[in-house]
């Protein structure tokens, strides 16, 4: 997982398959907060489970 800022008020932050390479989950936000890497997380989880 990265996020890549560009500016100060966009970003793109990626959860990747480091095995695989697939993009698991890509987000825009405007920051990079841990509360952002944690709700990335869950709904990768949330995802694998349907």
């Amino acid at each position: 997982m990265d996020t890549t800022c560009f500016g100060r008020k966009f970003g793109v932050m990626v959860f990747k398959n480091s095995l695989t390479g697939q993009i698991l989950l890509k987000q825009y936000v405007k920051q990079k907060t841990n509360k952002l890497y944690l709700s990335g997380i869950k709904e990768i989880a949330i995802r694998s489970i349907k």
